[in-house]
């Protein structure tokens, strides 16, 4: 047996391959010595001893499992791939390991491995250990589920949700979005109602990486639920990932929700798909009796909206809320840039101090095509607003700017 192994390193490669064959026919005599020959020096000759394990099949299991404990990582991986190729015969032999308490991760984690590479064959067992006493157990069988993919599982995967381990749930989750379907996007649906936040966030980020229809269509229909306003706000927040005009008119209705939340949440998804048809329905949202509603509609105006479009309803968004809404709009003016320049001129002009100042601000960050109305807000008859633009006027060194300045304090 010793000159069959140590011939494995023999320059042919024909050589190799015919020993091979006479060790695998050998069977489990041959398996310990086989074993023993994966912690060779020879590379070939570990990789010849691992095939003909292969071959030998359900005599070697469980000396490759013994092996996946070797304390070199190559051994370690040689046993492990030799075990997925000898498949169903192995089944058994690994959920056994799987169940051992005096296996560590590591190893299990291996055997983990080994099942999910099987595949199909080990389905059932995986299935039965999901309700394993030992809360390891059950992550891994869940995790192995979802690397083989198979719908079979769901069900029980679904059931996995429930499942008293934190641990578990969450890798029922990940596992039920690499399977999907129609039960899988309801039940994750539903665990984003779970009371434990890394069960909810695993099963947002799953969805998010789901982008079939009917994620879409259960989402909206969600969005729809009057019954349930924590569906309502975790619907609304998946949408933002999805651009459809469906998707769009579901969160534009959703601005008429009666939970100012879900209202906000609505916003939040339209600005993140910045969809121009949604201009409107938040120009609408800044009449909102919602102050921070009407704040998040002027923020999002001003990064989707067009600003021809949009800037006066920002400025009349000011006249009646500013102690909580101006900055907002402001914001939103002044990445309007100079479209915004002849409303802004208006508004300087008005009768409130508290806009009138605002508006400086927002001259100030429009710049250049500012200055000759900063120069003319030195004129006001408020001095806080005079100061204002002032202030912003020490940003620009023409000198026009310097001239006005100069007649300002001459004044003083």
């Amino acid at each position: 047996m010793d000159t069959l192994i140590h011939a494995l390193n023999d320059g042919n490669l024909f050589v190799q391959e015919d020993i091979e064959e006479v060790l695998g026919k050998i069977g489990e005599p041959a398996v310990t010595p086989l074993i023993q020959a994966l912690n060779d020096s020879h590379y070939s000759v570990k990789g010849r001893a691992a095939e003909a394990l292969i071959k030998i099949g359900e005599p070697a299991v469980n000396a490759l499992i013994q092996a996946l404990e070797d304390s070199d990582i190559i051994v370690q991986g040689h046993a492990a791939e030799a075990l997925s190729r000898i498949g169903k015969p192995a089944v058994d032999a690994l959920i056994q390991a799987l169940r051992n308490k005096n296996n560590d991760e590591v190893i299990r984690g291996k055997l983990a491995w080994a099942l999910g590479e099987i595949g199909e064959p080990a389905i059932e067992s995986l299935i039965k250990v999901l309700r394993d006493e030992d809360g390891m157990v059950r992550c891994y069988a869940a995790e192995t589920l979802g690397a083989i993919g198979d719908p079979v599982a769901t069900n029980a995967l679904i059931k996995a949700l429930k499942d008293r381990d934190i641990k578990v749930q969450s890798n029922a989750v990940s596992a039920l979005g690499k399977i999907g379907g129609p039960s899988v996007t309801d039940a994750l649906i539903k665990a984003l109602k779970e009371s434990i936040t890394s069960v909810r966030r695993r099963a947002a980020e799953t969805l998010r990486e789901v982008s079939d229809p009917p994620v879409v269509n259960a989402l909206i229909r969600r969005l729809k639920d009057q019954d349930n306003v924590d569906e309502r706000l975790a619907a609304a927040d998946l949408l933002s990932k999805f651009n459809s005009p469906k998707v769009v008119d579901a969160l534009i209705q959703a601005l008429q929700d009666n939970d100012a939340n879900v209202r906000l949440h609505a916003i939040r998804a339209l600005y993140f798909i910045g969809d121009h048809r949604a201009v409107s329905a938040l120009i609408q949202a800044l009449d909102d009796s919602d102050q921070l509603v009407r704040q998040k509609a002027a923020w999002a105006l001003g990064e989707i909206g067009n600003p021809h479009q949009i800037v006066k309803a920002l400025i009349q968004a000011l006249k009646y809320c500013r102690y909580f809404i101006q900055g907002f709009a402001m914001d939103s003016l002044n990445i309007t840039g100079e479209p915004a320049m002849d409303i802004l001129i208006q508004a300087l002009k008005g009768s409130d101090s508290d806009v009138r100042k605002q508006t400086i601000e927002s001259f100030a960050q429009i710049g250049e095509p500012a200055v000759d109305a900063l120069i003319q807000a030195l004129k006001d008859d408020d001095s806080k607003v005079q100061w204002y633009a002032a202030e912003s006027l020490k940003e620009f060194s023409n000198s026009a700017v310097v001239d006005a300045l100069r007649k300002a304090l001459n004044k003083k």
